[in-house]
């Protein structure tokens, strides 16, 4: 549990920054339009995709389900140019599987929020981006759990906190 309070500790203020964002306190508030929801998934696909691109992994890429919810939603393919991987050490992708799989926790909530906008015609059943907690995710997080939960030295908990950084960084800088 060292490391994970370690993270929890040294992203806190980035993690409240990424949830101060426009796109998320618009959700919360409820008014938001489906054209704008639609910016949202594509902010979201924009800061999934490099680092997918650049962990090793095993489980189903949350590109693919964003993929999916915006072709349910407009009938259409993602298209955008080529997006670049962004580069992590071994340790670093630790701290941004940390990240990535954490996010998925928050975006049961924000499910929850879409499906009682108005606004959308969002059906969370159809969802599996923005969608309610699963088996599945939950299994994600109990194998980044696991994984964190690993004895780790100093200077192998810091540089998976430089990878945690580096992840909210990007997702800060996509995202506002």
């Amino acid at each position: 549990m060292i490391l994970i309070n370690n993270l929890r500790s040294r992203t806190k203020e980035l993690h409240e920054k990424l949830d101060k964002a426009p796109h998320s306190i618009a959700i919360f508030n409820q008014n938001i339009s489906k054209e704008y929801f639609l910016e949202i998934l594509m902010l979201n696909y924009k800061a999934y995709l490099p680092i997918e691109k650049s962990l090793s992994m095993e489980r189903q890429p949350i590109s693919r389900w964003i993929e999916h919810d915006y072709f349910e939603l407009t009938q259409r393919d993602i298209h955008l140019p080529n997006i670049e991987s962004i580069s992590f050490t071994p340790l670093e992708m630790i701290g941004a599987l940390y990240v990535v799989e954490g996010s998925l926790l928050g975006g049961a909530v924000i499910g929850k929020q879409l499906s009682e906008n108005k606004n959308l015609d969002y059906n969370i059943n159809s969802m599996q981006f923005y969608t309610s907690s699963n088996e599945e995710r939950r299994a994600r997080w109990k194998a980044t759990l696991k994984l964190l939960k690993e004895d780790y030295t100093t200077s192998e908990m810091d540089e998976i906190v430089v990878g945690a950084i580096k992840t909210f960084n990007h997702f800060i800088n996509i995202m506002t």
